[in-house]
């Protein structure tokens, strides 16, 4: 468990919406790593454009979290979880309203 915070955690709401979309495969060796703090470590990365290894060291293993990521990205967890949280800030910004606009940037 992680003492230090960090402003790209993911808050109690986010992690309500996330974890029941996170696979869970039965069977192997019991997980040791919680899935919480291998989010919060992705979200740092993705959030901060700093490389893996510069990660801060209070986030589970590099060799774990980015093992968790590729395999998020192969089985579309990844791409559930971003269309949760798009939703989710999209509803909150003006409820049954839709987008219109775009912006495109070369």
């Amino acid at each position: 468990m992680r003492t230090q915070s960090y402003p790209s955690d993911v808050t109690d709401e986010q992690w309500g919406l996330i974890e029941p979309h996170i696979p869970v495969y039965p069977g192997g060796r019991p997980r040791t790593t919680a899935l919480r703090d291998v989010t919060d470590a992705v979200f740092y990365v993705l959030r901060t454009g700093c490389q893996w290894r510069y990660r801060p060291k209070d986030f589970p293993p590099k060799s774990t979290v980015g093992r968790y990521f590729d395999e998020w990205r192969h089985n579309g967890t990844r791409d559930t979880i971003h269309d949760l949280l798009r939703k989710k800030v999209r509803t909150a910004e003006r409820p049954y309203s839709p987008r219109t606009t775009a912006s495109v940037d070369s």
